[in-house]
């Protein structure tokens, strides 16, 4: 969606590496990956309060906080570069593809 919103309203590739916790989140914690299937779910099951639901500012706070709970799981399982963290990425969004 990022990439293609700047190429369409900016003209610009988006040529920078990125995570998606969506898919990172259920790679982390399998368990769970059935019963938390969006963000909101992740957010709730950490307790992180999103102040503003649908606000961009709200939204990247809560974001931020997921992403920090997403590190300090990844150091438990030995995955705490961007590489790393990429490449768990990747395999499940590769196994679970529809």
């Amino acid at each position: 969606m990022i990439r293609r919103a700047m190429r369409q309203y900016l003209g610009l590739p988006f040529k920078h590496p990125w995570l998606d916790l969506a898919y990172l989140m259920p790679a982390l914690h399998p368990a769970l990956a059935r019963s938390h299937r969006v963000l909101d779910d992740w957010a709730n099951h950490f307790e992180i309060r999103n102040a503003a639901r649908h606000d961009a500012s709200a939204d990247a706070m809560v974001t931020a906080q997921l992403l920090q709970v997403t590190l300090g799981q990844a150091r438990l399982k030995q995955a705490a570069h961007f590489a790393a963290l990429r490449d768990l990425e990747k395999a499940h969004r590769w196994a679970h593809r529809t």
